[in-house]
């Protein structure tokens, strides 16, 4: 300080320091070298909620000057934190982003009824559990309990959705355990009727013409018009629409998990998509005949009625082949996870085991897909999406309802008619992104 007063001096660049408030760990530049060592924030050090970091900077600082002292810092491994800290970190600062108010009381409640030694050894993130439920019981528990429970809904959708797929086969195998099979149709439904019909009703928005009133009328004449096209071939032609059916339903369903893995599309994701689909089917074989029975016009379900055992084994034998080649070529993990889960949907019924796969893992990668290039938060997409999703909702429910006795058959026929012109939009609009990102590169 007397050395400031009395020397002259030239302020050549100011420092300002703030505590990254953000539970996510720091983006770390590139190291200059390979012996390059972090400390302080951009090692992630100092906590994030409250931004108390001295001791734990002090016992790092100490780590790595004995490791430099025995010439073994490239052996150096900092301590995770651990994730029940990390919880804590980030239900504070979430309540300090949405009641920043609140932020007061919680400090003092906290340093009133607590003493100062417990609270610094809970900074120290040292405490044990039956500490923090004693600082917790000083705490507006209620806040915290609807924090936590809004985390953990939030948490389940930052979780890969093959993963969640994972985690509902094995809800709906606790349904079918306790001979509640009603919970997981339910399941269906509420996922249908959000998600697997919305990913499905933004295509006049992904579409790039559309620019004024006519232009959203022509699309939607020739949207329906591709439909009609299908209806027609299912019939003169059943055996040919339904061919085509699985056919771009296996391109769609394999495009779609591919870009979501950010792996290359084509003839391996279409192999992909009908190795998925095809076990799907012939796992249930005995389920899929008795839904093909109910379309008209199929003249070759004999024949396929007539499929030996042995036959279909071999059948079901190559589709997990291609599946396992395709892990093996890809090096990705969901590939692999993916196949274990249509595995396991062979001990579901052939609907529930569909509608775990279209729902909660194709059609969330789609409305992943579209929100991340539209730029669309949650709310603007179901906004954008409402108009053709309560029309699609309100024609599916009609159909089951205003009706004697549902056809199925004919319910099967016009969900593919609906379903072609949107596996050609997305394909389109696949492309299109695919091309931008090429061009931006």
């Amino acid at each position: 300080r007397n050395y400031i007063k009395t020397e002259k001096y030239n302020i050549e660049e100011e420092e300002e320091g703030c505590i990254p408030m953000s539970s996510a760990s720091l983006q770390r530049q590139k190291r200059v070298t390979k012996n390059w060592i972090e400390t302080g924030s951009r090692a992630n050090l100092i906590k994030p909620s409250t931004g108390y970091a001295f001791l734990k900077m002090v016992e790092d600082a100490a780590h790595l000057a004995r490791h430099v002292e025995s010439n073994s810092i490239t052996t150096y491994k900092r301590e995770k934190v651990s994730f029940r800290f990390q919880f804590y970190d980030r239900l504070l600062l979430k309540i300090i982003e949405l009641q920043p108010e609140s932020g007061k009381d919680i400090f003092q409640s906290l340093f009133k009824n607590i003493q100062t030694k417990e609270v610094l050894t809970f900074l120290k993130e040292k405490s044990s559990i039956s500490d923090e439920l004693r600082i917790f019981s000083v705490l507006p528990i209620f806040l915290f309990l609807k924090t936590a429970f809004k985390d953990a809904w939030f948490s389940l959708f930052r979780i890969s959705p093959v993963v969640q797929t994972l985690l509902l086969t094995f809800v709906c195998f606790f349904f079918e355990y306790i001979q509640i099979q009603q919970a997981s149709w339910l399941l269906m439904g509420l996922g249908f009727f959000t998600i697997g019909i919305a990913h499905g009703a933004i295509d006049h928005v992904t579409h790039q013409n559309i620019r004024n009133n006519v232009d959203l009328l022509k699309f939607i004449v020739s949207y329906v018009g591709k439909g009609i096209l299908l209806g027609l071939l299912w019939y003169w032609q059943a055996d040919f629409a339904l061919l085509a059916f699985l056919i771009f339903s296996a391109w769609h369903f394999g495009q779609a998990d591919f870009e979501a893995w950010k792996l290359p599309t084509g003839i391996y994701s279409f192999l992909w998509g009908i190795s998925i689909l095809g076990l799907l089917l012939i796992s249930h074989f005995e389920e899929t005949v008795a839904i093909l029975q109910l379309l008209p016009g199929l003249t070759f379900l004999e024949n396929l009625i007539a499929l030996q055992t042995n036959v279909i084994i071999i059948i079901q034998f190559l589709f997990y082949t291609i599946g396992i080649a395709l892990t093996i070529s890809t090096r990705n993990k969901y590939v692999l996870l993916t196949l274990f889960n249509i595995y396991l949907f062979s001990y579901l019924p052939l609907l529930v085991g569909f509608g775990l796969f279209f729902i909660f893992q194709h059609s969330q990668h789609g409305y992943s897909f579209l929100r991340y290039q539209l730029n669309l938060t949650n709310r603007q997409f179901i906004a954008k999406a409402f108009p053709f999703s309560f029309l699609g909702s309100l024609f599916m429910i009609a159909f089951m309802f205003v009706m004697d006795e549902p056809n199925w058959g004919l319910f099967f026929i016009l969900l593919s008619c609906l379903s072609m012109p949107h596996v050609i939009s997305m394909n389109t609009f696949y492309k299109i992104s695919r091309l931008k990102k090429n061009y931006l590169i």
